[in-house]
């Protein structure tokens, strides 16, 4: 059973402001671990930790604002909560799983760097009793009764909508797009490509000029796209499969063209310097694709732990922001 929801976050701005802020100082001075040091006995079993996070993903802001989320609404909750950052690396990631797994937690949630690799882990993890859920992101080596539920957005509906964006903007005038994906064998990158190129078959006046890989980074963005460019390769509009790459690209383009912006450049996410970017007319379009899925998280705990029917997939709608609508986007 599949769930749809609308986006949008459960926090006051401010005070998740001021957590990105403080959880990405961890990060950087290397503390990859914290626990909530207060335990609800109606949660807690015989003292068993309730809740083990592994997250792999860079240090950007839309990963910080996810972790952040799970934290906070755990501590809401007063469930207690160990998590390990594998700082970008896969192997770490395998390595913190086992290690967190040790620790017998009734429930791991996987934010996964790559669509294959986990599956070993996460059967480890059904043997011992411990249950699974996967968090923006898919593991195809597992099968639907392998884990309990994947919380996640929509990256198939969000390349979708960056190319309906730019091919309404063209609006049958001939265009080439570049194409920047992002870090390879992640799902989220696979299905935002899928969908992108799905749709713009639907505008036969559009075509790929190339493809450039930023691995959701703004610096190696910037690293491509200026020797796709000193190739002698063109291109009319960007499609950018991360706020973090479409503002790379945004960077060379303004160096290179006098801070003037001639192309169109639409990028998934929603982060507070692409608003930035929107405002001052400097960027075309975001697709946002809410970092804010910790509630749902700990909804599904919660309703688990009751005994409810759980959805196997719950999805999180985004919305598209230009800069007529840029008020509704909170960014992070």
């Amino acid at each position: 059973m599949r769930q749809v929801f609308p986006g949008g976050n459960s926090m006051g701005q401010s005070k998740l402001r001021l957590l990105v802020i403080l959880l990405g100082a961890l990060i950087v001075l290397g503390n990859i671990s914290s626990g909530c040091s207060k335990k609800n006995p109606e949660h807690q079993k015989n003292d068993r930790l309730l809740i083990a996070l592994s997250a792999c993903d860079k240090n950007n802001a839309r990963s910080i604002a996810l972790i952040s989320s799970v934290l906070e609404e755990a501590e809401k909750n007063n469930m207690s909560i160990e998590w390990r950052y594998a700082g970008g690396s896969f192997t770490k990631q395998k390595e913190d799983i086992k290690k967190l797994l040790e620790l017998m937690p009734q429930y791991l949630i996987i934010v996964p760097a790559r669509s294959l690799g986990l599956g070993e882990a996460i059967k480890e993890a059904n043997q011992q009793g411990t249950k699974v859920i996967l968090l923006d992101g898919q593991v195809n080596d597992v099968t639907e009764n392998e884990y309990l539920c994947r919380i996640s957005t929509d990256p198939e509906w969000e390349g979708i909508a960056s190319a309906r964006i730019i091919g309404e903007f063209f609006n049958g005038k001939k265009a080439k797009v570049l194409e920047i994906q992002g870090k390879k064998g992640t799902s989220v990158s696979k299905e935002r490509s899928s969908g992108f190129r799905k749709e713009l078959c639907n505008y036969p006046n559009l075509e790929i000029a190339g493809v450039v890989y930023g691995d959701f980074d703004r610096t190696v963005t910037q690293q491509n796209i200026r020797k796709f460019i000193e190739a002698g390769k063109e291109f009319d509009a960007i499609f950018a499969h991360s706020d973090e790459e479409g503002l790379g690209a945004l960077e060379v383009l303004r160096k290179l063209w006098d801070d003037e912006i001639r192309i169109p450049i639409v990028s998934v996410n929603g982060q507070q310097d692409v608003k930035k970017a929107l405002i001052a007319n400097k960027y075309y379009a975001c697709v946002e694709s809410t970092p804010y899925l910790g509630n749902h998280v700990i909804h599904v705990i919660q309703n688990d732990m009751c005994g409810a029917r759980i959805s196997r997939e719950i999805i999180v709608e985004g919305k598209v922001v230009t800069r007529d609508n840029v008020s509704e986007l909170m960014g992070y």
